[in-house]
């Protein structure tokens, strides 16, 4: 089985390039993993590198998976849809609460313990998702944090639990091998009208600016020599933290050229409170553009707003990172999209991974909210820049992955073509590439991923080596 293409020359019949599949492509992957040269031709000279052809796979740059909670893995087989008392968000995030209740660093990266009601099956927190999501040709993760610490005040200090679990996902993206973007997530209250945080949230607490940052600076440290690891800023949302502490960490966040991630106007009652709390009644939107960003247009493209469904978002010439799985799983809005929009996807509560499926419901949102099919310009090529160009951007790694291109890391899913759904395009019966990126955006699923890679180390292999 082959699991190692860096020191070599990669081919394949279909490679992802410049918007759209072409042929004859030969990668050239130095020893870390980086494409060090692109060129084309069937019978090109080389200095001896091993050649390496994959059979009937057509490669894209791995997805990039940019909003995740990889604890809510966990809530899986408690969805409550359809039931009384689950027609809310609300309802949802007290059972994600009691979850997090007596969760230690052990069991934040790597859960195993047995139910009661179950006798054989394990359960996963980091570690699986992350595996999860390497068989679902991810490769990259933007991981939204906020469960810092592991033990109640008096441990902290006797024990060094104090934002312990941050650490804890690092771990697990080590060991798996995908590469994280831990973002760092500020949480400092309950509510728009609070003044500190409910009981069950105190391991959300990043108990002031000061010493938030000073961990940012220690996490910045521990990571400096990975290559697959690096950080990312997060202010969970304004109903978590007050506008100063927001303006402030925006302020950090160019300061150390961090990208900057929030939840924006998620929900109804998130729009009803905020212009409760604020004497003027404006809207979350309102306060992170009038009070909170900086007034330079430029430096917002360090900005990713989730799950942002209403108002003035246009306004912000950010990033819009959309989760149609998990939206329709929590009845969550549906965004208005429209061409100008960059948008990428995330997998969010993770109670399903699959980026092929986040990208069509992507797309099918908007054709149905629009009674359309031609929405956002969203066909086949684009739905492939959001889930990797665009994504990588978002989280700060527009130069290191995201396509195929020299100095870019050797990132990649590969699909295999002999599947049932897909095989006609191998015997030449189909039409043309275009088509092949349409049949695989529109009809393939994770059951095609046949190989996926983080710096030409494969980390998900389902077929022999043909080599």
């Amino acid at each position: 089985m082959a699991t190692d293409f860096r020191g070599r020359i990669l081919t394949a019949p279909w490679i992802w390039l410049g918007g759209q599949f072409q042929h004859d492509v030969r990668l050239h992957i130095d020893g870390h993993g980086k494409i060090v040269q692109i060129t084309k031709g069937h019978n090109e000279q080389t200095d001896g590198t091993m050649n390496c052809h994959l059979n009937s796979l057509a490669l894209l740059p791995g997805f990039v998976n940019a909003h995740s909670h990889a604890f809510h893995r966990r809530l899986r087989g408690r969805s409550r849809i359809g039931g009384l008392g689950a027609d809310t968000f609300w309802k949802w995030r007290e059972e994600m609460y009691a979850l997090v209740r007596h969760i230690d660093f052990a069991q934040m990266k790597e859960i195993r313990d047995v139910p009661r009601f179950i006798t054989k099956n394990h359960f996963y927190i980091c570690v699986d998702t992350f595996r999860e999501m390497l068989a679902a040709g991810i490769t990259t993760v933007g991981e939204f944090h906020y469960v810092h610490h592991e033990n109640d005040d008096q441990q902290q200090q006797d024990n060094g639990g104090l934002f312990a679990l941050d650490l804890a996902v690092v771990e697990a993206a080590l060991e798996v091998g995908i590469r994280l973007v831990l973002i760092e997530t500020l949480y400092m209250r309950s509510g728009f009208d609070a003044s500190g945080l409910e009981a069950d949230q105190w391991r959300f607490d990043a108990k002031s600016l000061d010493i938030f940052c000073k961990n940012v600076h220690k996490l910045k440290a521990k990571i400096a020599c990975s290559d697959t690891v690096t950080l990312a800023l997060a202010v969970h949302s304004l109903r978590a933290a007050s506008v100063p502490a927001a303006h402030q960490m925006v302020q950090f966040a160019l300061s150390h050229r961090l990208p900057l991630h929030i939840h924006l106007e998620e929900q109804p009652a998130e729009l009803e409170q905020c212009a409760k709390a604020d004497e003027r009644r404006r809207e979350p939107s309102q306060l992170l553009l009038q009070d909170i960003l900086p007034p330079s247009p430029h430096s917002l493209h360090f900005l990713t707003v989730v799950h942002c469904t209403y108002t003035r978002r246009h306004s912000l010439d950010a990033h819009i990172c959309v989760c149609p799985c998990t939206e329709g799983f929590l009845g969550d809005g549906v965004p208005k999209l429209d061409e100008n929009d960059r948008i990428c996807v995330g997998t969010d509560c993770n109670n399903r991974i699959a980026i092929f499926e986040e990208l069509r419901w992507l797309v099918f949102c908007q054709n149905m909210l629009k009674n359309c099919r031609n929405c956002a310009a969203l066909d086949a090529t684009k739905m492939i820049e959001i889930g990797t160009k665009n994504g990588a951007s978002s989280l700060g790694l527009a130069d290191s992955v995201g396509e195929f291109g020299v100095g870019q890391w050797m990132d990649f899913v590969a699909i295999d073509c002999r599947s049932d759904r897909l095989a006609h395009f191998v015997g030449g019966t189909a039409g043309g590439d275009q088509q092949l990126a349409d049949a695989i955006m529109f009809g393939a699923g994770n059951a095609e991923i046949a190989l996926t890679a983080v710096a030409g180390k494969v980390l998900f292999d389902k077929r022999p080596n043909e080599c």
